[in-house]
C-alpha cells in the first residue's frame, strides 16, 4: 500500500504546487491511496473477530448470520462511520492515528465509531428479528 502511495506521488508530482508545503500534499496523496485501497480490496474477517465485535456492541448473533453477511452489514454503514469502524475495530488503529490519517479531530473519530456501532447494532437487530428479509445490499 505504501508503494502504491509513493508511486502515485511520483506519477503526479507535476501537479504539486510549489507555493504550498510538500508535507500536507504528500499526506493527502497517501490518505487517498489508503482509502482507495480500502475501497478496492475486501477486508477478510475471521468469524471469531466478528463475534467479538458483535458482543462489544451488545448484540447476539444468530447462527444463520455468517461473516460474509456481517461484512455486508458493515458496508451498509455511512462512509465516514464505516471507515472509522474498519480502522478502529478491524485494523486496530487508535483514535489519534485515525484522526491524523483522515484529517479529523479525535472527538469526531470517537463519535463516528460510536455512531457506527449504534447503526450496526440496528442493522443486526433488524436482520436477527426478521431473517427472511435480509437487506445486505
Amino acid at each position: 500500500m505504501l508503494n502504491d502511495a509513493y508511486y502515485t506521488v511520483f506519477k503526479y508530482i507535476d501537479r504539486y504546487d510549489e507555493q504550498y508545503d510538500f508535507k500536507p500534499w504528500l499526506r493527502k496523496v497517501c490518505i487517498n491511496s489508503c482509502l482507495q485501497y480500502l475501497k478496492k480490496y475486501t477486508i477478510k474477517f475471521e468469524t471469531e473477530e466478528l463475534t467479538q465485535t458483535a458482543e462489544n456492541i451488545n448484540v447476539e448473533l444468530t447462527d444463520d448470520i455468517d461473516s460474509d453477511h456481517i461484512f455486508k452489514m458493515i458496508n451498509q454503514l455511512p462512509k465516514a462511520y464505516r471507515i472509522v469502524f474498519n480502522l478502529y475495530v478491524i485494523e486496530e488503529y487508535k483514535h489519534q492515528e485515525i484522526a491524523e490519517l483522515l484529517g479529523i479531530s479525535v472527538g469526531t473519530s470517537k463519535s463516528n465509531l460510536s455512531r457506527a456501532k449504534m447503526k450496526l447494532e440496528e442493522i443486526i437487530k433488524k436482520t436477527s428479528l426478521n431473517p427472511s428479509k435480509k437487506r445486505y445490499n
